[in-house]
């Protein structure tokens, strides 16, 4: 019975190293303090916001700062998508997510798709949706490699009178 627990006794250790060299380097970060207090400084402003810029603009960097520690995908998920209900307009919000979730198309498709459903499609939001719909063909032509999707966005943009340069791109 003890040369049968070996091998297990093995294969957990080396299960176990692995796990820890796949999170090594968001665990032993030498800057995990600055991230903490400027997460800390955007909760602060978060709640002493005084009007909806103001908090998307907070929500926004708090989102920055969740993405770069460990399992900060979905906490940053959840500030964007605060932000962009606070300042449903904002592109700065949308350009943000583009850059930090870049290492993460899946998440930024889940974020983009949640803002398009979300956000009531009016004057305010048009540019904002445009952008959203313009990143998502983005990510469907490149990373998430689904041209029939890129492509149905794209003819979505110009029924709506919104101009698309990957349309070129994309064939016919």
């Amino acid at each position: 019975m003890k040369d049968m627990q070996l091998p297990l006794i093995v294969a957990a250790c080396v299960f176990a190293l692995f796990v820890v060299w796949s999170v090594r380097p968001k665990l032993f970060r030498s800057h995990k303090a600055p991230l903490r207090g400027t997460l800390r400084d955007a909760q602060a402003r978060i709640a002493n916001a005084r009007n909806e810029s103001e908090r998307a603009t907070a929500l926004t960097i708090a989102a920055e700062a969740s993405v770069r520690t460990l399992g900060g995908n979905r906490r940053a998920l959840d500030y964007y998508v605060r932000a962009m209900k606070a300042n449903p307009g904002s592109k700065t919000v949308i350009e943000s997510a583009k850059v930090a979730l870049a290492h993460a198309p899946r998440s930024l498709e889940t974020l983009l798709w949640r803002r398009l459903a979300a956000i009531e499609w009016s004057e305010v939001s048009a540019d904002a949706n445009a952008l959203s719909t313009h990143t998502l063909i983005h990510l469907y032509a490149t990373s998430l490699r689904n041209p029939v999707r890129a492509k149905a966005l794209a003819h979505v943009l110009s029924a709506a009178g919104v101009h698309s340069h990957l349309n070129a791109g994309l064939g016919s």
